[in-house]
């Protein structure tokens, strides 16, 4: 029996609120728990008015202040137990500039970038003739991409080297007696609908998935994440794997690739949620 009280915090605003909401009711559907719905504008104040200052916080929350690093600051400066990781390793894994530079400090392939007006990893890495994903700066997601002939300098966003290739890999992680990389979830990419993505029939050669699998369990070891992480790598067409993003709070709706992850290792949508009950600040 645990014995603390569970308290599921989501965010009802912003480009992942839906996302938020699913994580929010179906992990409530397993666990004996309150959930408190929060907004951009008064999230402080509803935790303070209708928080459990002995409860154990499950973050089904998703993108700004509920993934940057802010909400956990907030409950790690009053002693509050939350899941997912600290907040400085969710200030990371929210940038991704911050996040394809830790990618690079790892030896993992990421697309060479360029940020307010600067090539990374080095500015001998310049592409001729390429095209350019325009990203935001923050915020994990598929929303917002464009593409772009050539790299602009705008602050609020990174632009990364397009890389051709049909298929995308994503590799959760959780603690569990250890590190552990769930099965891979592979799905289908395309140049015309950038962030429409479904899952493919057509599955990489197993020592690609081994790359990412490994490269995802790194990440989550460098950043001491807890909880649940998400690494996304992009395929190219020589079966190259380069790591796009690293999720702090995945999706955790029954239907999101985590679950689904989960299930075909043979771990129940209850247990899964327990793990990360489990593995809290």
């Amino acid at each position: 029996m645990r014995e603390l009280q569970v308290c599921i915090l989501a965010n009802l605003q912003g480009p992942e609120a839906s996302y938020s909401i699913e994580s929010a009711e179906d992990a409530g559907s397993v666990i004996r728990a309150e959930t408190i719905y929060l907004t951009e504008n008064d999230w402080r104040l509803q935790i303070q008015e209708f928080g459990k200052p002995h409860a154990l916080y499950l973050l089904a929350t998703h993108g700004g202040f509920g993934e940057d690093g802010r909400l956990h600051s907030f409950l790690e400066e009053r002693g509050l137990r939350h899941t997912h990781s600290v907040a400085s390793s969710c200030e990371i894994m929210a940038n991704k500039h911050r996040t394809k530079m830790l990618y690079v400090a790892l030896a993992i392939p990421t697309p060479h970038w360029k940020y307010k007006g600067v090539a990374y990893p080095s500015a001998d890495c310049e592409v001729d003739g390429c095209e350019w994903i325009s990203k935001p700066l923050l915020g994990g997601g598929k929303t917002d991409l464009r593409i772009e002939r050539a790299p602009g300098s705008d602050e609020f966003r990174i632009y990364e080297r397009f890389v051709p290739g049909k298929l995308e890999v994503s590799v959760c992680v959780v603690n569990q007696g250890g590190v552990v990389a769930l099965p891979p979830v592979v799905r289908s990419r395309s140049r015309a609908s950038l962030g429409l993505i479904q899952e493919s029939s057509i599955i990489p050669e197993l020592t690609t998935l081994d790359v990412c699998v490994s490269a995802a369990r790194s990440v989550h070891s460098a950043l001491s994440a807890r909880g649940v992480t998400k690494t996304d790598f992009v395929i190219d067409d020589l079966g190259r794997p380069f790591a796009i993003e690293t999720d702090a709070h995945p999706a955790l709706g029954r239907s999101r690739a985590t679950a689904m992850a989960a299930s075909r290792s043979g771990m129940s949508y209850s247990a899964l949620m327990e793990a990360i009950l489990d593995d809290c600040q």
